[in-house]
């Protein structure tokens, strides 16, 4: 890339200093062509009214008279040419600068994608190899990093060989796992618009659909599900995240049947039974939690990961570090955000929310939604009294960047 910059440097100097040598050239050679063009025409002019004279067609004074009318039309061609060269100069040189300004822009905008465009070509090539890694041999070294590239080269892929349904469900899938919920739910559509007999692919769309949190989605995804559920009886996935859509959405009776529906579908000893307990206690206003606002410092704003997830935990106000309490994730969309956390949100069943009296609860924007601290996530914390059977309100502001 040195190389590249200093043969950048070498053509921009050279397109600014060839208008002005071009220029400086025009100029000497008009110069002296003019001058020599009006002196000739003039000695002529002159030798025809010395003959003239000496034929008698011309009087002395008439002579006279027209020898100053010559040299005179000499001097004041000579005086006009000046200020037409001086114009023609500075608008050649005003043109050659634009010009080399231009060309030195484009050169750099060629210059800067030049890494992209290797990186894309690279990433091209490997589809195979990743593609077996990620989807046969579900190699748990794969990394977000090869995810994003897999999801760039399957992207290329399906722009050259559009109509394939399970590339598009695959590529939704993909994104799903990268939390791009947005390119998750396009691709889903596309491979559902090709092929809308996939129960897997609708049901896909609904999880992305009900990631988001957006209301449009959320009913979006109950009108995707309710068919779903007649035609998949007993899936727990579909129940589940009609559950949580209808939660969200703040309906109720709906929300409290598919928890309770889920609840008598799964065995008494499920670590999920108390999440569903939680659930339903909430819905019922006799649970324990947290209502939590958050807000990101506006001078943090530019530094939220593109990718990047909310994670709100509580953990004892004892502690620092160890395993927290509860824990919720959802995608950074819009600020500030509203979360709430309960039994429901408890990481082992054995460590509820409701057996502690006061929490520190910590909210961070986080490119893999550890819980583990990382150096440059965005984070804010807050001392939590909690009050039994009652859900308290608790505000935290992100305004520190983790070293």
């Amino acid at each position: 890339m040195t190389a590249f910059w200093i043969a950048l440097g070498v053509l921009t100097l050279a397109a600014l200093l060839f208008p002005l040598w071009a220029l400086w050239r025009h100029h000497q050679v008009e110069r002296v062509s003019s001058g020599q063009l009006n002196a000739s025409i003039t000695r002529q002019r002159l030798q025809e009214l010395d003959v003239e004279v000496a034929e008698g067609l011309l009087s002395e004074r008439d002579y006279q008279q027209a020898v100053e009318d010559v040299k005179t039309a000499l001097v004041l061609e000579q005086h006009e040419e000046r200020p037409s060269h001086s114009k023609r100069s500075w608008l050649a040189l005003l043109i050659g600068t634009v010009i080399a300004a231009v060309v030195t822009a484009v050169v750099y905008v060629s210059g800067s994608g030049i890494e992209s465009l290797q990186h894309w070509q690279q990433t091209k090539g490997r589809i195979g190899d990743l593609g077996k890694r990620i989807v046969v041999d579900a190699d748990p070294s794969i990394t977000r990093q090869d995810l994003s590239d897999f999801a760039l080269a399957l992207r290329t892929r399906l722009q050259a060989e559009p109509d394939a349904p399970e590339g598009w469900l695959l590529l939704g899938r993909v994104h799903a796992s990268l939390n791009r919920h947005d390119a998750a739910i396009e691709a889903f559509d596309k491979s559902l618009a090709l092929d809308g007999s996939r129960d897997s692919a609708r049901l896909n769309l609904a999880q992305s659909l009900v990631s988001t949190g957006r209301e449009e989605n959320l009913t979006r995804a109950l009108h995707i599900l309710s068919p779903l559920k007649e035609a998949t009886p007993g899936d727990s996935s579909v129940l589940g995240l009609m559950a949580i859509a209808a939660t969200q959405l703040g309906q109720k009776d709906l929300a409290i049947d598919s928890w309770q529906e889920l609840a008598a579908m799964l065995p008494d000893d499920n670590p999920m039974q108390a999440e569903i307990d939680a659930r339903i206690g909430e819905l019922t206003g006799k649970i324990t939690g947290i209502d939590v606002v958050i807000e990101l410092a506006g001078s943090l704003r530019d530094q939220v990961p593109e990718d990047g997830m909310l994670v709100v935990f509580a953990r004892p106000s004892d502690t620092e570090s160890g395993m927290p309490v509860a824990v919720v994730r959802q995608p950074v969309s819009q600020w500030p955000v509203q979360v709430t956390l309960t039994d429901a949100d408890s990481v082992m069943p054995s460590q509820r929310l409701s057996d502690l009296q006061q929490v520190t609860l910590t909210a961070r924007v986080s490119a893999d939604g550890d819980v583990m601290a990382a150096s440059g996530e965005l984070q804010g914390q807050a001392q939590v009294i909690l009050t039994p059977q009652k859900t308290v309100k608790a505000q935290i502001r992100i305004d520190k960047e983790l070293e």
